[in-house]
C-alpha cells in the first residue's frame, strides 16, 4: 500500500521555481520511490491553478500540459471521497481541528489507512499532530 498523501500545493513547487522548496524536492524523491496518494480535488485545483496561469501568460499551454503529464507519470493514485460516510467523516474532521473541508480530506486520507501526510500547511501539520498522524519530516 502507498504510504504518503501528498498535500497539492506541494505539487504546486514541482511546477513552480517560486513555489519549490527543499521539503518539496524530498517530497517528489519519496513519490517517485515509494508513490503516493493525492485527494482527487486537489487534481482539479491543480488544473484550475494551471489555467490561470496560462491565461495569466505566466506559462504556455504546452507547458501546462507537461505540468500536468509530469503528476501523472509519477506513482500517484488520485483517490476521490465517494461515499457518504466520509464525507461526514471530513466535516467532523473539519469541526474538530478547525480545518477547511479541503485540509480536513488530506487528514481524513491519512488517518483511513494510517499513511504518512505530506505537507507545509502548519494548521494541517498541528491538526495531524493532534490526531497522531505522522507528518513527512521537513
Amino acid at each position: 500500500m502507498i504510504n504518503l498523501v501528498i498535500d497539492g500545493n506541494i505539487v504546486l513547487g514541482w511546477y513552480f521555481e517560486d513555489r519549490a522548496s527543499d521539503y518539496g524536492d524530498r517530497v517528489l524523491d519519496a513519490v517517485v520511490d515509494q508513490g503516493g496518494v493525492i485527494p482527487a480535488f486537489a487534481v482539479t485545483h491543480l488544473t484550475d491553478i494551471l489555467v490561470d496561469a496560462e491565461r495569466r501568460n505566466k506559462i504556455t499551454q504546452t507547458q501546462a500540459g507537461e505540468m500536468m503529464e509530469l503528476l501523472f507519470s509519477l506513482p500517484i493514485e488520485v483517490e476521490p471521497l465517494n461515499d457518504e460516510l466520509a464525507v461526514i467523516q471530513v466535516q467532523s474532521l473539519a469541526r474538530q481541528h478547525s480545518l477547511s473541508a479541503y485540509e480536513a480530506t488530506y487528514l481524513y486520507q491519512a488517518t483511513r489507512d494510517n499513511r504518512i501526510l505530506a505537507s507545509e500547511d502548519e494548521t494541517l501539520i498541528s491538526a495531524c499532530r493532534h490526531a497522531g498522524v505522522e507528518v513527512f519530516v521537513k
